[in-house]
């Protein structure tokens, strides 16, 4: 369930730089750790 929806967010967003996909992948990460 959490894949589908970490893809669903950000899947086919385009990223200016490698850390940028990087922060917004740990702020999902954080927010459905946190629920």
């Amino acid at each position: 369930m959490f894949f589908a929806s970490l893809k669903a967010e950000i899947g086919t967003r385009v990223f200016a730089t490698r850390a940028e996909a990087r922060r917004k992948v740990f702020a999902c990460i954080n927010y459905y750790n946190n629920q």
